[in-house]
Formats: C-alpha cells, structure tokens, sequence
C-alpha cells in the first residue's frame, strides 16, 4: 500500500489522530524499505517494534504516545488488507490492490 493510501485510511479509522503523526509513523514504519526494498516488512512489522516506533515517533513530535501507537498497529492492518486485496484479481493484470490505490492516492 502506499503512504498516501496508509495516510488516508488511517485518517478515515482514527480522525482524531492529525495527519502530520500519521504520515511520521508510517514513514518510520516503513523507512527500511530505503534498503530492503520489497522485502522491507521484515523490519519494524510485528506488533512490539511497530507499537514503541509509533509511540516514539508521537512523543518527539509531542503527541501522545497511545496515538502514534494506534497508528502504528493500523499500518500493520493495512498491510495485511493489503496482501489480501493483492489475492483478488479483478483482471489479469488488475488486482483489487490496484484499484484501491488508485481510490486512495
């Protein structure tokens, strides 16, 4: 999924949570990526690293912990939605991860 896509989904689950902290967490989240490409989720993906990123990125950016926390754990949900829309091909070459990142960008 990409971070525009990560962004605006997590908006839509927690609008409480600003914008700002959501795009900082999922940059964290997914900054290995910069040198693991593809296979970048091995990195900060399980629930505990992604949690105490999450709640460090929104400490220094001088949010609550629990929401950069929350926001975390959703880019862990979205990427396993995301894995799953992957699956659902709507034509050959088209997936339902396709469309939904073209709805959400």
């Amino acid at each position: 999924m990409h971070r525009k896509a990560h962004n605006r989904s997590t908006q839509m689950a927690c609008p409480d949570i600003p914008l700002r902290l959501i795009n900082a967490v999922n940059y964290a989240l997914d900054f290995p990526s910069t040198f693991a490409g593809p296979s970048h989720r091995k990195y900060n993906h399980d629930v505990k690293s992604a949690t105490l990123i999450g709640a460090a990125v929104a400490k220094k950016m001088g949010y609550p912990e629990q929401m950069g926390a929350r926001a975390a754990n959703w880019h862990l949900v979205e990427d396993r939605l995301s894995d799953r829309m992957r699956k659902v091909r709507i034509t050959s070459k088209i997936t339902l991860k396709h469309i939904f990142d073209a709805r959400t960008a």
